[in-house]
This record gives C-alpha cells, sequence and structure tokens, in this order.
C-alpha cells in the first residue's frame, strides 16, 4: 500500500464519520423544531377550545349547536382532532363527528394520565391513544375549568397524526444520504 492510499482511506474514514455527525445533528435539530412547532400549535387550540367549552358549559351546555359548529371549524382549522370527556374521563363529544361518532362512549382506562391532565394545566404526550386511533399521535391535553370557580367540568384532548413529520424527517434523511454518497 502507498502513503497516498492510506491518507485517503483515512481522511475519507473522517470525513464519512464527519458527514454522518452533521447529518445525524440536522436530524434531530429538525425533529425537535417541527415536533416543538406542531405541540405549541397543539397547545394553543386545546386552550382557545377549552375556553370556548368552559364558557359554553357555564351558559347553555355542550350539547348548543353553535358549539357543535365552532368545535367543527376550530378542528377543520388547525388541522387537528379534537375529543372532549367529561372529568371522569367518559368521551362525550368528537371532532369526527360532533353529532355522534364511533368514538363516543369510550372512556380513558389509563387513571394515571387521568390524574395527571386534571393535576395540571397541559400534558404533552406522543404515541398511540388506545380506543380511539390507529396511528401514532401528538397529543395535548389539558381540564375545561369554570373560570370563576375553577371547577373541571371536563378534559379537551387535540391530537393531530405523527406521519407528517415522520415524513418530513424521510424526506430530508434520504436526500441528505444522497447529496452525502454523491460528494463522495
Amino acid at each position: 500500500k502507498t502513503t497516498f492510499s492510506r491518507i485517503f482511506l483515512a481522511f475519507s474514514v473522517i470525513f464519512l464519520a464527519a458527514m454522518l455527525l452533521v447529518g445525524i445533528s440536522f436530524q434531530w435539530l429538525t425533529r425537535s423544531f417541527l415536533e416543538g412547532r406542531t405541540i405549541d400549535a397543539l397547545k394553543n387550540n386545546c386552550s382557545a377550545i377549552s375556553k370556548v367549552t368552559a364558557a359554553y358549559c357555564t351558559g347553555e351546555g355542550l350539547s348548543d349547536r353553535d358549539f357543535f359548529i365552532n368545535l367543527s371549524v376550530a378542528a377543520e382549522t388547525s388541522q387537528a382532532d379534537i375529543v372532549i370527556c367529561d372529568k371522569n374521563g367518559k368521551l362525550g363529544i368528537c371532532s369526527d363527528a360532533p353529532l355522534g361518532c364511533e368514538h363516543q362512549g369510550l372512556s380513558i382506562t389509563n387513571q394515571d394520565f387521568l390524574e395527571q391532565v386534571l393535576s395540571q394545566d397541559y400534558v404533552v404526550r406522543e404515541g398511540l391513544v388506545q380506543g380511539l386511533y390507529d396511528e401514532p399521535r401528538y397529543v395535548v391535553s389539558s381540564t375545561v375549568r369554570d373560570p370563576y370557580s375553577n371547577e373541571i367540568y371536563g378534559i379537551i384532548m387535540v391530537s393531530t397524526p405523527t406521519a407528517a413529520t415522520e415524513q418530513v424527517l424521510k424526506r430530508l434523511s434520504d436526500t441528505y444520504l444522497f447529496v452525502s454518497v454523491l460528494v463522495l
């Protein structure tokens, strides 16, 4: 072996390791940014829907036609799924079909999660929502409280599939790998 081939091999290995490190770092930063942006949007939606729900609870109740229209519009514009449960975790209203859907009547069976939601402002989770959706989701949950007495009326869960984030990350990875191989 010549000195040139040894130096070239060493340089290639170092360059490949550096490219790999840069790629992993970029992937991690992109994932963090996309997840953070999604969670922030879900928190904002959850807060707004919680306030609207509390206003209707103190007024005419959740069965009001205007509330269903507001819920449908909020779900459509935010491109998120919205579920409203009572304080015991029994699902009452779903944005899939506010006047009746397959989810209505289901209950949150995870008591630890239910207690966590009732005791905190927001609970953020990523993964499967057992019994509601088949695909992994970003989920932000919060309570619906009376603005005057702080009584808990129910729980809001706002979620969106993780598939869109994963799709963007896959395209970035594919592009990065292609360019890395092309550069080498």
